[in-house]
This record gives C-alpha cells, structure tokens and sequence, in this order.
C-alpha cells in the first residue's frame, strides 16, 4: 500500500484504462497501479531506491518514460513493460537512462512514439519545452517560452504549454506558440 506522503506522478494506460501512480518516501519511490477498485503494486527492481518524480505510459502501452531526481539534476530513463497476461500486474524492465544535456526535467509526456515532450533546464536556465527521442540522438528546443511551467502532449496533437502568467500557450510544427485560452495546467484526455 502506498506509505508516501508525496505522489508525485500519475498516468492513465490508454489501452487498458489502468490509472499508474508513483508514490515517493525519503528511502525511495513505488510504482502502483489502480484496477478495478484495487491498488496493485508494480515491480520496480533498482528504480525503488530511486527518487521518481514522473511516470508516463506509452500509447502503445508497451513502454514506461520516467524521470528520476538525484539532488538538483533529473535523469530521463525508459523501460520496457513486462507482461505476463492480460490481467496480470506488468513490471519494469531493465531501466534505460537516456542521455541528454539537460539539467532538471519539470514535465514529461509522450509526444510521439518515439518522442517525448519535456519541460527542463540547461544550465540553470528557465524551463522550456524540449522534444527528445527515446534514444537521446535528438534533443530540440520547442520554440522559445520564457514563462513555461507545465506541459501536455497526445500523439497526433499540438504541444500545450501552461505558462506562469496564468495561459495556456499551443504549438504545433513551424508555428510559434500561440496563447489559446487561460489556465495554467493544459491535459489531454487519458
């Protein structure tokens, strides 16, 4: 069962409707998922010791992208999902640390199926959005947003960006942002 007083991520499973949750302590992280009225642990293996501050399932279900904090610097870090059956609780593969220049990592979402958004730093400057390939080859900044806080994306769809001015920003490929509506924490459905 859940002990932590911090859970720090949450992601919904568009295939199964299975609702992953990370629940975080000082001596590490859980991962859980919600079925069915029941919470059912994920085996995590390693990535227990660590400090995971965002989870992230796949569209295709077959993939986890998480964040994981070591004092003031995150790492990205992909595993393949385990599976016995359909009705059984997957596990964590062999995690994945994917290799990028940047410093903290904000905001994660799967943006395509082998892309991922982020919202992160580099050497300490404000967060912006970045677009990241699963193997680290491609780390591309998103267009310019000095007052970015959080971040949204769905395949097929437009990177949403909640700012700090209390607007939700919209981009999609070759067009700068673009102020869409007020708010601060843009979703997609799922």
């Amino acid at each position: 069962m859940p002990r932590g007083r911090n859970r720090t991520s949450s992601s919904r499973e568009p295939r199964s409707r299975d609702l992953w949750l990370v629940d975080t302590t000082s001596k590490g992280s859980s991962v859980w998922i919600y079925r069915d009225h029941k919470l059912l642990a994920v085996g995590i293996g390693a990535l227990g010791t660590q400090h995971i501050t965002a989870l992230r399932v796949s569209a295709d279900g077959a993939r986890v992208a998480l964040t994981v904090r070591t004092g003031t610097t995150s790492s990205l870090v992909i595993a393949r999902l385990q599976r016995t059956g359909s009705k059984a609780v997957p596990a964590l593969g062999a995690p994945l640390t994917i290799r990028v220049d940047l410093d903290r990592i904000d905001g994660l979402a799967w943006s395509a199926n082998a892309t991922l958004a982020l919202l992160a730093s580099r050497g300490g400057a404000p967060l912006q959005p970045y677009q990241v390939t699963t193997d680290g080859a491609a780390v591309d900044n998103v267009g310019s947003s000095p007052n970015a806080r959080s971040l949204a994306a769905e395949l097929g769809q437009p990177l949403l960006l909640g700012g700090t001015d209390g607007r939700v920003y919209s981009y999609e490929q070759g067009v700068r942002w673009q102020d869409l509506a007020a708010g601060e924490n843009p979703c997609y459905p799922g």
